[in-house]
């Protein structure tokens, strides 16, 4: 069982209660002991630094979608050689579901700023009632003006020298700027480290990021802002072909090697279905009661 949840661990690198969650969806519950042993085991998060202990936040609160989105910037001008001269990353949090976007940008001026998030309303949300950001130059300028004035939203800075009025979006940028250390990781274990191609972990970050259950609201951001699941990232179902070919060979591997699996197997029925699980070595098959597969369906 250690095994099976290591490999599905590494799809994601959540902490302990996001990845005890994930795993409950898609397996019987795995031990919490077992989750804790398989974290600790993982060079990856070992690697990574916990999110930092700020003052109080003042927590600014939404009563329906749309009604604010916060925007940030974070610094990625130390890697911009190696992600095509992209230095900066625009974060967007919808403040009701917890729902972000995040956009490249190879610079910080109020023109490609404005530039994009006139973008972003056009071909995704519309405008929000309110707009807030930092005391930035790149977000107080006359194109964030012109903007501004275009799509009439109301547009609100945070008090100067008090950024726990966008302890929101500043949270955020932390836990995705640690979402992409591992994943960065993950790829340049053993290799040259300095390279940082976190350009490409961008989507997939993001999507690990929505389809995980915030604390603040108790569901998805994905789930509150789409109003849908999402797809599984994790499981990716092999064609009708595939799966009957895979299930027929198992099938046969399994009786020449009866006396083997006997030693290591642990069979259990779901209750709701005719669906037997078997664990053998390092593996945990799904088989149906019927012993030949002809059909998926």
């Amino acid at each position: 069982m250690k095994i099976e949840t290591t490999l599905f661990h590494k799809k994601k690198h959540y902490g302990v209660n996001r990845f005890e969650e994930e795993c409950n969806q898609f397996y019987f519950k795995i031990p919490r002991d077992i989750i804790r042993k398989v974290l600790s085991d993982c060079v990856v998060c070992s690697q990574s630094q916990p999110l930092k202990v700020k003052e109080k936040q003042v927590h600014i609160l939404a009563k329906r979608l749309m009604e604010r989105l916060m925007i940030d910037l974070i610094d990625m001008k130390k890697y911009k050689e190696e992600n095509v001269g992209y230095s900066w990353i625009l974060t967007i949090i919808e403040v009701y579901s917890k729902f972000s976007w995040v956009f490249p940008l190879k610079t910080k001026t109020g023109k490609e700023v404005a530039e994009t998030l006139e973008s972003f309303f056009y071909r995704f949300t519309g405008p929000p009632t309110i707009l807030q950001s930092d005391n930035g130059k790149e977000f107080i300028n006359s194109e964030m003006t012109a903007l501004q004035e275009k799509f009439s939203f109301v547009f609100k800075h945070s008090r100067p020298r008090h950024p726990q009025t966008q302890g929101q979006v500043e949270r955020f940028n932390q836990t995705l700027s640690r979402y992409l250390q591992k994943h960065i990781f993950e790829e340049g274990f053993g290799c040259d480290m300095d390279i940082k191609h976190w350009l490409k972990h961008l989507n997939v970050v993001m999507y690990n990021y929505n389809s995980a259950r915030h604390s603040a609201t108790g569901k998805t951001p994905f789930r509150l802002f789409m109003g849908i699941t999402g797809f599984n990232t994790i499981i990716n179902p092999p064609s009708e072909e595939d799966f009957v070919i895979e299930m027929n060979d198992l099938v046969a591997d399994i009786g020449e090697n009866t006396s083997k699996i006997k030693r290591f197997q642990k069979k259990v029925f779901h209750p709701f279905s005719n669906i037997l699980l078997m664990k053998s070595g390092n593996y945990l098959f799904h088989l149906p009661t019927s012993i030949e597969w002809t059909d998926i369906h």
